[in-house]
């Protein structure tokens, strides 16, 4: 798919291609939190398929940037969240998982967990990432990739889920399942080079952004349970 953008880009000369790389090209390296810096990729070492398949549409993005007159970039994104994600309980981010298990929630229920919580990260909003991805194709068209993320509000998942908690203005509390997988420990961005090079940073706080998400999570599946009711009226 990626070797197809890029040379569909050349074929119509098109003026640019930024490319949509991954956090998951970073592979952990100590108990502390990593805070991964862009030459941190190489040696490359990713845990998963996922994270060598960005790897690979980086190195394809530079070799067109060298190759051809297309500007190219890469901008590898850590921690995306926002409205209209995947809400199914069975595969969706933490972010709307943790929310719906918040809503569909009654006062004195527990939300669980997967392991023990102590899982860091830093999230971005979507709105500050699409800033993000505009601001680097106009600054950093180079080939060389770039980190795009938020970090200066890493939380642990069990931060997370206590301001989910929060605004749900529910009396709930957090239980942990240490059987299921938990991913990468604890990883966040090293922004500098973000800062430095497109001279910006994420503006929407982690407050704010999980208050819209949860927003429209309730509203959704509000929604979702007056379609049930309809249809099932039909039947």
């Amino acid at each position: 798919m990626n070797q197809h953008m890029l040379e569909a880009a050349r074929i119509n000369d098109g003026d640019g291609l930024m490319f949509a790389s991954s956090a998951c090209i970073y592979r952990q390296q100590h108990d502390n939190l990593n805070r991964f810096s862009e030459d941190q990729a190489i040696p490359a070492n990713p845990h998963s398929t996922y994270g060598w398949a960005k790897i690979v549409g980086e190195v394809a993005a530079d070799a067109y940037h060298t190759d051809t007159d297309i500007d190219t970039g890469a901008v590898r994104i850590f921690n995306c969240y926002g409205p209209r994600e995947s809400l199914d309980p069975d595969s969706s981010h933490v972010i709307p998982s943790l929310c719906r298990k918040a809503i569909e929630s009654e006062d004195g229920d527990s939300i669980e967990l997967f392991g023990d919580g102590t899982q860091e990260r830093g999230f971005i909003f979507v709105t500050d990432l699409v800033e993000g991805m505009v601001r680097a194709i106009e600054k950093k068209a180079d080939g060389e990739p770039i980190n795009l993320g938020k970090g200066d509000e890493v939380v642990s998942i069990n931060e997370l889920a206590k301001k989910i908690i929060d605004i749900s203005g529910k009396d709930l509390e957090i239980e942990h399942d240490l059987s299921k997988p938990t991913g990468t420990d604890k990883y966040a961005i090293d922004d500098k080079k973000m800062k430095d090079e497109l001279g910006w940073e994420p503006s929407v706080s982690l407050e704010q952004g999980l208050r819209k998400v949860y927003q429209w999570a309730e509203a959704e599946l509000e929604d979702s349970k007056q379609e049930a009711v309809v249809d099932g009226g039909n039947e």
